[in-house]
Protein backbone atom coordinates (compact mmCIF):
# COMPACT_ATOMS: atom_id res chain seq x y z
CA UNK A 1 0.00 0.00 0.00
CA UNK A 2 3.09 2.67 0.30
CA UNK A 3 2.83 3.00 -3.49
CA UNK A 4 -0.72 3.97 -3.29
CA UNK A 5 0.35 6.48 -0.64
CA UNK A 6 3.20 7.98 -2.45
CA UNK A 7 1.02 8.63 -5.41
CA UNK A 8 -1.80 10.06 -3.52
CA UNK A 9 1.15 12.37 -2.20
CA UNK A 10 2.76 13.17 -4.91
CA UNK A 11 -0.95 14.35 -6.66
CA UNK A 12 -1.49 16.43 -3.35
CA UNK A 13 1.47 17.86 -3.69
CA UNK A 14 1.72 21.33 -5.54
CA UNK A 15 4.46 20.84 -8.10
CA UNK A 16 5.10 23.02 -11.09
CA UNK A 17 5.77 19.97 -12.93
CA UNK A 18 4.75 16.22 -11.55
CA UNK A 19 7.84 14.52 -10.82
CA UNK A 20 8.51 11.06 -12.44
CA UNK A 21 7.09 8.21 -10.15
CA UNK A 22 9.34 4.90 -10.06
CA UNK A 23 7.83 1.86 -7.98
CA UNK A 24 10.93 -0.78 -7.65
CA UNK A 25 9.75 -4.60 -6.77
CA UNK A 26 11.91 -7.70 -6.46
CA UNK A 27 11.56 -10.80 -8.10
CA UNK A 28 8.07 -10.26 -8.82
CA UNK A 29 8.41 -10.96 -12.66
CA UNK A 30 9.57 -14.05 -14.28
CA UNK A 31 12.39 -13.49 -17.29
CA UNK A 32 12.91 -16.46 -18.25
CA UNK A 33 10.67 -19.46 -18.45
CA UNK A 34 12.96 -21.06 -15.73
CA UNK A 35 12.89 -18.29 -13.37
CA UNK A 36 10.34 -18.75 -10.91
CA UNK A 37 8.74 -16.01 -9.25
CA UNK A 38 8.93 -15.79 -5.76
CA UNK A 39 7.36 -12.71 -4.95
CA UNK A 40 3.89 -12.93 -6.32
CA UNK A 41 2.79 -10.27 -3.31
CA UNK A 42 4.83 -7.80 -4.99
CA UNK A 43 2.83 -8.40 -8.33
CA UNK A 44 0.29 -6.08 -6.75
CA UNK A 45 2.19 -3.15 -7.40
CA UNK A 46 2.91 -3.38 -11.06
CA UNK A 47 -0.95 -3.45 -11.06
CA UNK A 48 -1.28 -0.79 -9.09
CA UNK A 49 1.36 0.90 -11.97
CA UNK A 50 -0.52 0.37 -14.75
CA UNK A 51 -3.47 1.80 -13.00
CA UNK A 52 -1.24 4.91 -12.57
CA UNK A 53 -0.26 5.02 -15.91
CA UNK A 54 -3.55 5.46 -17.27
CA UNK A 55 -5.72 7.40 -14.98
CA UNK A 56 -1.70 9.93 -14.04
CA UNK A 57 0.02 10.02 -17.30
CA UNK A 58 1.10 13.14 -16.16
CA UNK A 59 3.53 10.94 -13.69
CA UNK A 60 5.23 8.83 -16.21
CA UNK A 61 5.15 5.63 -13.63
CA UNK A 62 7.96 3.67 -14.43
CA UNK A 63 8.19 0.00 -12.75
CA UNK A 64 11.25 -1.75 -12.23
CA UNK A 65 11.68 -5.27 -10.92
CA UNK A 66 14.97 -6.34 -9.92
CA UNK A 67 16.53 -9.88 -9.47
CA UNK A 68 18.43 -11.67 -6.62
CA UNK A 69 21.69 -9.59 -5.65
Amino acid sequence: MSGLFLTQAVLKADWARAPRLWLVTQRAQSVDVADAVVAPDQAMTWGLARTIRLEHPELACTTLDLGVG
